[in-house]
């Protein structure tokens, strides 16, 4: 699924889990040599877009990339189709009820975008098991109840809106779910007094936006219990803006589609709340940590040791350690992409500093050229 308005792409994904099928999410703009690297590591058969996003045409998208791709074999449009398949028609179809089949709960359910520093973005395999405790875990740290009313603001298909604890999360304890392709404040604003929005998740520079707007619109988000704000690391002083002046039941997270999720919880103390360590000591000009830790509690009560890292390898005080890493993770690179003899040739461009310097920036840059 790629760049869905957000009721069709909540649809789209409960339609592919409830078939079985695998769902890739691609709800953030991803370019076309993206889409064939996800098309040819996923094995991808269907594709589900728009037909019309700001005057681009993403069934022209489509068809060039069925040309490269052979195996994909169902374009559905969400609008006017054009030469495929129309989506809407498709999900208007009588359904005969669901296949009788066992479900193999710990296969692979979905497969989230990772991005790296480096290379093309990773595909994250995610099982059915694992995805739902994703989901039921996130709304347990929001304290969610059947009565809550969660606001989808963010892109349908990010993993953020769906399961942390967004749509599937909301769905564990019987919550509602209102999805909206408008976040300006004026619009999210009316629908959260509209539906009594209590829980929804944001970005920094959205959660400020709405924060700021608070000072001049005519309907305020009084009904709101938790915002949650994810997405970038912000300021102490950003953080008691957002809560003085959009919602003092903010909660702080930090997840990757790996499955490491960061929540501070509702009661947490402010200081808490605003000024997590980890957080502290990355704004600290003479730290600048990079902080994280992982404690794992079992079943029988027991459970690890609480690791802290504060310097990951990468981080300047690191740099010794790092480098050779760095080295094997561009070496690795080249090789899926070029052929040895061409990848130990700007190996040995590289390793030597003078001879670096010394080639032409064009000649070097076509020895990249696949």
């Amino acid at each position: 699924m790629y760049l869905l308005a957000a009721t069709s792409a909540a649809e789209l994904l409960q339609s592919v889990l409830n078939a079985l099928y695998v769902a890739v999410g691609l709800g953030l703009v991803i370019f076309f040599h993206e889409l064939g690297h996800f098309a040819e590591v996923s094995g991808a058969v269907g594709l589900v877009i728009p037909d019309v996003i700001a005057g681009f045409n993403y069934r022209d998208l489509a068809a060039e990339l069925l040309s490269e791709h052979p195996r994909l074999r169902h374009i559905l449009v969400d609008g006017e189709p054009g030469s495929f398949q129309s989506w809407s028609a498709l999900k208007d179809f009588e359904n005969p009820g669901p296949p009788d089949i066992t479900v193999d709960t710990s296969g692979p359910a979905v497969l989230l975008v990772s991005g790296g520093t480096t290379g093309l973005p990773k595909l994250i395999p995610r099982t059915h098991d694992d995805y739902l405790y994703n989901a039921a875990a996130c709304a347990q740290a929001c304290e969610m109840v059947h009565d809550d009313v969660y606001l989808a603001v963010l892109p349908a298909g990010h993993n953020f809106p769906f399961a942390c604890p967004g749509l599937l999360g909301s769905m564990t304890v019987g919550a509602t779910t209102v999805y909206t392709d408008d976040p300006s404040p004026e619009s999210a604003f009316a629908l959260i007094n509209t539906h009594g929005v209590t829980v929804t998740g944001l970005v920094n520079a959205l959660a400020k936006l709405w924060a700021q707007a608070c000072e001049w619109e005519p309907v305020l988000p009084t009904s709101l219990r938790v915002v949650q704000v994810g997405g970038s690391r912000m300021s102490p002083e950003e953080a008691r803006f957002i809560r003085e002046g959009l919602s003092p039941g903010l909660q702080q997270i930090f997840g990757m589609a790996e499955g490491m999720l960061n929540f501070t919880r509702p009661g947490d103390p402010v200081d808490v709340v605003e000024n997590t360590q980890f957080s502290k000591d990355y704004l600290d000009p003479e730290k600048r940590s990079i902080g994280n830790a992982v404690q794992v509690f079992f079943n029988d009560g027991t459970k690890t040791d609480n690791v802290v890292v504060e310097y990951p390898i990468g981080h300047r005080r690191r740099r010794k350690e790092g480098i050779p890493v760095l080295v094997e993770k561009f070496e690795r690179n080249l090789a899926t992409r070029l052929s040895a003899k061409r990848a130990q040739q700007i190996q040995a461009i590289c390793g030597a500093q003078k001879t670096l310097e010394q080639t032409p920036v064009p000649e070097f840059m076509d020895l990249f050229v696949v």
